[in-house]
Parts: C-alpha cells; structure tokens; sequence
C-alpha cells in the first residue's frame, strides 16, 4: 500500500543528500530534514507564506490537536465508569444485611422454640379452664339438688343419694378427662414439636451456609474489580510514560539532526564562496 503523499509538499522542494531527504520552503528556501511536523509549523510562521497557505496548515494543527484532546477525554471518561460499576455491585448496605442474617436466624430460631412453647402453655391452660367451669357447673348443679330435696323432706334421702352418686360420678369423669387431655396435647405438641425442630434446624443451617457463600463470592468480586482497576490504571501510566519518552527522543534527535544539518550547510556556503574568490 502506498502512502499517501502529504499536501506539505506543495510548498517543499525535495531534494537528496547522500541518504538523508533535505526539504527547502518554497517561499523563504528554509531546509527542514524530511519531518511533516516541522515543515507544518514552519508555514504557520514563515514571513513569506501567503495568507491563505497558512490558514490551511493552521487549520490542520488545529484538527490534529482536537483529535488528540478528544482521545485523551475518552481515555479519562474510561477510568470514573469503571469505577462506578464497581461500587454498584455491591453496597456497604448489603455487606452490613449479610452481616446481620447470622444474628437475626440465631433470634429467629429462639422466638420460634418460645412461640411454640407459649402456645403449648396457651392451650393446656385454656383446656384447665374449661374443666375448672365444668367443675363449678356441677358444683352448682349440686347445690340446687340439695335446695330441693330439703323442700321435699320424703324423698331426701333417695335425692341426696342420686345427686351424691351423680356428683362423684362426674367429678372423676372430669378429672379423668383433666388427667387424659393435657397429656394427650403435650403429648402431640412434643411428637411435632420433635419432628419439626431437626428438619426446621437443617434449613437454617442451608441457608446460613448459602449466605456465606454469596457473602464470600462478592468479596472475591470486589477484589477483583479493584485489581483490575489497579492493572489498568498501571497500564495507563506505563503507555503515558512510554510514548513522552520516545517523544523527547524523537525530538532530540531531530533536534541533533537540524544542528548537523545547518553545520553542513554553512560549511558548503563557505567553501563555495572561497572558490569564488
């Protein structure tokens, strides 16, 4: 692919010197070694360019340094979304909510144990209750009885004996149905209570686990979004250090060359005026 010659050299002779490219302005018969740069800059400020010539390469200088200053913006804009898409990752606030679930399963197996507790309490003593009212409704019942058998003297003897036998009939059914109840209850609540726990105990435990890891997972990827930032960051600053190096390089050496350059000439000016004369 052959490169495409550049519109400086409308305005450039070129001309050979053993192997190095000697460039003299059309205008003034400055001689610049072959550097576009440089030639560029010289007829921005050359006193014999036309008004319009330097316009165009003003134009150019201006372009090139847009150009430049629209990839150092891009490269800067690079570095704030990479590190906002860290951060948004993951928060201090959900970093503190999995802190927090280990204490609050521990409060939530207590409040479930005592929950199931206080309601074992809770019905063992509302069927107590119950066989309590029973017991004064047949105490009661009694005490009617006995009312109306000193009303009827004739037949005290037979209601004392139907209502004392009816009495203690009913008290033992009573208490039979008090002794048999709440064991039965505690009974079921310990068989469920004993069966839920382990099984209730092993999903916690799942859980917690489960939690730990996604906890550890997204510390592992914080740390590597923040050495990826580092390796990037380095990188930058290597290239940056890298290019301003060749850059005075370069420049010094054209610098050197331009010296040598100009020696040569003046010494060819003075041989060529001492032949003359």
């Amino acid at each position: 692919m052959v490169k495409k010659r550049g519109i400086v050299w409308n305005y450039y002779n070129k001309k050979m010197l053993g192997s190095q490219v000697i460039a003299f302005c059309k205008f003034c018969n400055q001689s610049y070694i072959q550097n576009a740069t440089r030639m560029e800059r010289h007829m921005e400020k050359c006193p014999k360019c036309p008004e319009d010539v330097r316009q165009q390469f003003i134009q150019v200088a201006h372009n090139k340094r847009h150009k430049a200053n629209n990839l150092d913006n891009k490269m800067n804009d690079g570095w704030p979304k990479q590190e906002s898409s860290v951060d948004q990752n993951i928060t201090d606030t959900e970093l503190e909510d999995l802190d927090d679930w280990n204490y609050k399963n521990q409060s939530y197996l207590v409040d479930t144990s005592n929950a199931i507790q206080q309601n074992m309490d809770l019905v063992m003593h509302n069927n107590e209750q119950n066989w309590v009212n029973q017991d004064n409704a047949v105490k009661n019942h009694d005490t009617n009885t006995r009312l109306v058998s000193r009303n009827w003297e004739t037949s005290e003897n037979d209601t004392e004996t139907i209502a004392a036998a009816g009495s203690q009939e009913r008290s033992s059914s009573v208490h039979q149905r008090k002794s048999y109840n709440p064991r039965r209850i505690s009974a079921a609540s310990s068989v469920q209570t004993s069966d839920c726990l382990p099984l209730q105990n092993k999903i916690y435990q799942e859980q917690l686990l489960e939690r730990r890891a996604l906890r550890r997972a997204a510390e592992l990827e914080v740390q590597r979004k923040a050495l990826e930032l580092e390796r990037f960051q380095w990188e930058y600053e290597r290239d940056k250090l890298q290019t301003e190096i060749r850059w005075a390089h370069e420049t010094r050496i054209m610098q050197l060359k331009e010296e040598r350059e100009r020696h040569l000439t003046e010494q060819s000016r003075i041989k060529t005026v001492s032949h003359i004369v």
